[in-house]
């Protein structure tokens, strides 16, 4: 009994990038079609508190990883579990959540393109990985494009028609509206239905352009480099196999 509870937490270590695949795919899909209402707005915060363990857990592997985690992330975990309770959000505890959040998830893509690119996991964990960061990188930024909007409202110029039905003033569109300008940018869709007008807006939305076509540029190069190497390592070796 030991030895197979042993055995599924290393295949869990190994499949922590799929794991918190899953939970970033829920999270990003579910929040969109949360109803505006004050009495749901808890469930956004509970799903991103579960985004943030998860990703605690996919480099909880390491002692001193995920001690800089849990110093960078318990800020935001406890800020948003106090507030889907008391929904009370005043500037300098929201500020503070939101400068834990971006610190925590810088450091988590971080270390994910490290691994990713360096590290030494199964080729597919390594592509799902990939995919993991991509997102992590689409929701920090929709992360900022909302306090961006929540420190200096009308930093966007958002149609009453994007908002969802019964939300009426643009200064409190929900973090769905920002994730879905965030990765439209990401991906340089550029549809236009939603413009940055301030100096910062434009700025994020520039760089996080720039950083989407910079990233599948190297991780594609990196990732295709990485097989080739394998390929020619199991022709040299006709034992060896690609995982």
């Amino acid at each position: 009994m030991r030895e197979a509870l042993h055995r599924v937490v290393l295949e869990s270590r190994q499949r922590t990038y799929s794991n918190l695949l899953v939970v970033l795919t829920l999270y990003l899909v579910v929040v969109p079609f949360v109803p505006v209402l004050p009495r749901l707005a808890w469930i956004d915060d509970y799903l991103l508190v579960l985004v943030l363990l998860a990703s605690l857990y996919s480099i909880s592997g390491d002692r001193t990883h995920l001690f800089v985690g849990l110093v960078l992330g318990f800020p935001a975990i406890a800020s948003r579990l106090v507030t889907a309770h008391l929904r009370v959000v005043t500037v300098a505890p929201a500020t503070l959540a939101a400068l834990s959040v971006f610190a925590f998830l810088a450091y988590l893509i971080y270390r994910v393109m490290r691994d990713v690119l360096w590290g030494r996991r199964r080729t597919g964990e390594r592509i799902i990985g990939a995919i993991v960061a991509y997102l992590l990188i689409g929701l920090q930024w929709s992360l900022i494009y909302g306090f961006v909007e929540h420190v200096h409202p009308g930093s966007f110029a958002i149609p009453a028609n994007v908002l969802p039905q019964g939300n009426v003033q643009i200064a409190a569109a929900p973090v769905s509206v920002f994730v879905y300008f965030s990765f439209v940018t990401l991906a340089t869709l550029g549809y236009g239905d939603i413009t940055p007008i301030s100096a910062a807006a434009r700025t994020f939305a520039w760089s996080e352009a720039i950083v989407g076509q910079l990233f599948i540029a190297v991780t594609i190069a990196r990732l295709v480099g990485i097989h080739a190497a394998e390929m020619a390592a199991s022709s040299r070796d006709p034992g060896a196999t690609d995982t």
